[in-house]
């Protein structure tokens, strides 16, 4: 199990939080929210999932085999970058 989530991990991060983002996104945009209090937890949630995304870099390095270890760290960086490329907006971008 550990060796699957080393592996996917940081992916399933990045889709939880594509799903999250915008869901709390599109809520905040729809009741109004203040543009600073929906971007403040745009951020907030931002910092927890790329925290998050770095549980499968973790778990990769305790493998003992390299193969899996190599392929998991290197997928847990591209879901790593992908989190920061792809949700940078939020710290730029008008929230609504």
């Amino acid at each position: 199990m550990r060796v699957l989530i080393a592996l996917l991990g940081g992916f399933l991060v990045w889709s939880a939080a594509f799903l999250a983002l915008y869901a709390t996104q599109a809520t905040g945009c729809s009741l109004g929210w203040p543009r600073g209090v929906l971007r403040a937890v745009l951020i907030a949630m931002l910092a927890g999932f790329a925290l998050l995304s770095l549980v499968p870099l973790a778990l990769a390095r305790r493998s003992a085999d390299p193969f899996l270890r190599r392929t998991a760290t290197l997928t847990g960086i591209a879901a790593s970058a992908a989190v920061a490329l792809c949700f940078s907006g939020i710290l730029w971008m008008a929230p609504c």
